[in-house]
């Protein structure tokens, strides 16, 4: 048996609303942290969200705008539909492992929610952010996002380290608005980001995304405890009950 989101939410009060909101979140946080680890029975191995999508509110929104952020809504794409579709090619993918018969870095889709990011490259990467390990990224990231929200004065934003086709998806929809190639010309020369995706059972290696030449993305991986003078931590803004999801 399943419940709408949608359906549910009418029959509840705005504060009641947030609540399960955020268990929706937690929960598909701890099925995805049981599936990362093989501890997901096959009963459940596959589990999807029903409903809508986890959004900013209109003043987060417009909060975010004026700040010179860009949203975006995140439809549940993966690097293989995204190679299929034909938009850009991916000059390298790195292997990835698999989870219940599925590829954990090409086949598990993007998280259905928005996202905002500054697409000026000064502000695009947290500061600080390169030549530090995933740990101390996370970290930054945390730092990062309690400034902005209170320079925003928007107590229920957060930021995290994205999933790696979370990534790819944004930077496909930027460059499909604007004609820019975030990560290309411009944000530095090979820049990197680096997301949360592990790319071995471990979890010892993660998912970059970065490089864009004209040949295009290229997807690679990175051990999460050694750091790289080309890998940084995007400032990427979502719903705080997303950012929970995370730790």
């Amino acid at each position: 048996m399943s419940m709408d989101y949608k359906e549910v939410s009418k029959r509840l009060s705005k504060g009641e609303v947030e609540k399960y909101s955020l268990g929706i979140a937690l929960v598909g946080n701890l099925v995805d942290t049981l599936r990362k680890q093989g501890l997901l029975p096959k009963r459940f191995a596959r589990v999807e969200f029903i409903g809508e999508a986890i959004t900013f509110t209109e003043e987060e929104r417009k909060a975010l705008v004026d700040d010179g952020a860009v949203p975006y809504l995140l439809t549940g794409e993966t690097i293989k539909s995204q190679k299929s579709a034909k938009r850009r090619p991916f000059v390298e993918v790195a292997d990835g492992y698999e989870v219940d018969g599925k590829n954990r870095l090409t086949e598990f889709p993007s998280r259905i929610m928005e996202v905002a990011i500054y697409p000026d490259p000064e502000r695009f990467f947290v500061p600080n952010s390169f030549n530090k390990t995933t740990d101390q990224q996370i970290a930054l990231v945390e730092q990062d996002a309690q400034f902005l929200r209170e320079r925003l004065r928007q107590p229920k934003i957060g930021q995290i380290l994205p999933e790696v086709s979370e990534v790819t998806e944004v930077l496909f929809k930027h460059v499909n608005a604007t004609k820019v190639r975030i990560l290309g010309k411009g944000y530095g020369k090979w820049s990197y980001i680096r997301t949360g995706t592990p790319t071995n059972k471990e979890g010892s290696y993660v998912a970059s995304v970065g490089r864009w030449d004209r040949g295009g993305l290229y997807v690679n991986e990175w051990n999460r405890s050694i750091s790289s003078t080309l890998l940084g931590a995007a400032r990427w803004v979502v719903p705080l009950s997303i950012s929970h999801m995370t730790k």
